[in-house]
């Protein structure tokens, strides 16, 4: 198996929730969504856990230093295979995609990786594992999952293409990059739709949690 890192962004300013969606609750098997920690994991270590399941070298989670409650979150998820920038204030995607591969660069060179969005906790750890052996076995410095024609997240870069990515502006992540190098992307079919599926919205949350029960998370 390649030795993939992964940066997990978690500092989105969840505008369009209007609150930090990622310390959302998820109760047990009968429960939905809850504000509270009471019986239940935040949606941001539901997708952490995930990733911990799957055969990835480490995690550098990019979190945002100004919501206090990520504080005790923090805590709870500690680990060797896990650490954390901490945004002091609201940024652009790019941003903190940045910060998070310089500082998983700096923690030695893996052989690729792995871009990853917390507010997707639906990416089971099968589909990591899925993505990285399909990186080492494609010789392509970028894979990316493949699910009815439409490709999705997490994507896996190769280092090689460090420059590129600490040249990225804007609010889009790496999609200009994959733009550039469009002749050199391994596709990956899936056979779920958990690599497109995000929640943005209060009216996701009641969806979200029903497939997370199901899933029995």
């Amino acid at each position: 198996m390649a030795r993939i890192g992964c940066i997990l962004l978690a500092a989105g300013a969840s505008s369009r929730m209007g609150e930090p969606k990622l310390l959302k609750t998820v109760r047990g098997m009968t429960g939905g969504m809850t504000g509270g920690m009471a019986g239940g994991k935040t949606i941001f270590e539901v997708t952490l856990g995930r990733h911990l399941e799957s055969s990835l070298l480490r995690v550098v989670a990019v979190v945002p230093g100004w919501i206090a409650g990520f504080g005790p979150v923090m805590e709870r998820c500690s680990s060797d295979r896990v650490s954390f920038v901490v945004m002091d204030e609201p940024c652009q995607m790019s941003e903190s995609l940045k910060a998070g591969w310089e500082h998983l660069s700096a923690q030695g060179r893996p052989d690729g990786i792995m871009i990853s969005l917390a507010d997707q906790p639906l990416v089971s750890a099968g589909t990591i594992d899925k993505l990285i052996r399909s990186f080492a076995d494609s010789g392509e410095p970028i894979c990316v999952p493949v699910f009815e024609g439409r490709r999705g997240r997490p994507v896996v870069i190769a280092p090689g293409l460090g420059d590129e990515v600490l040249a990225l502006e804007g609010d889009e992540g790496a999609r200009s990059l994959l733009a550039r190098h469009r002749g050199e992307i391994a596709e990956v079919s899936v056979s779920s739709e958990e690599v497109h599926l995000d929640f943005d919205r209060p009216g996701d949350l009641e969806k979200l949690a029903a497939r997370l029960n199901m899933n029995e998370v």
